[in-house]
């Protein structure tokens, strides 16, 4: 419930607006940032950041069309392991417009594949 409320909170408190978004790189489909102040060390060697996929053309989940995808990922940077822990689609590019729809996916952890969102997302928040 506390997770909830707190994703909530950040939802309607303008974490993209308030975030120092920065480059991390661009594909077919999306430019991609990631949020400097956002990424957190911990001494266990694990490590969590936010990222943010900037689509040029509209996508639809769930019947809602989406410009904007905020990823909250979670790494354990020893092993090149990672999960993700809050997943919010937006309305408006770059995070802005209404939060369309939030998903708290399952602690499943997977390899950090080369060359992709997660790999630049690791970079920045385990070097």
């Amino acid at each position: 419930m506390k997770k909830l409320i707190c994703l909530l909170f950040l939802c309607f408190t303008g974490l993209a607006s308030a975030a120092n978004w920065a480059v991390l790189g661009h594909n077919d489909n999306s430019n991609d940032y990631y949020d400097k102040d956002s990424v957190q060390r911990e001494s266990d060697g694990t490590s969590m950041i936010w990222l943010m996929s900037d689509f040029f053309k509209a996508g639809n989940y769930e019947g809602k069309t989406y410009r904007s995808v905020m990823f909250q990922i979670k790494y354990i940077c020893p092993r090149r392991a990672y999960t993700f822990t809050n997943v919010i689609y937006y309305s408006g590019k770059q995070g802005a417009g209404k939060p369309l729809s939030t998903l708290s996916p399952s602690e499943k952890w997977g390899a950090v594949p080369p060359d992709t969102l997660v790999d630049w997302g690791y970079r920045a928040a385990c070097n």
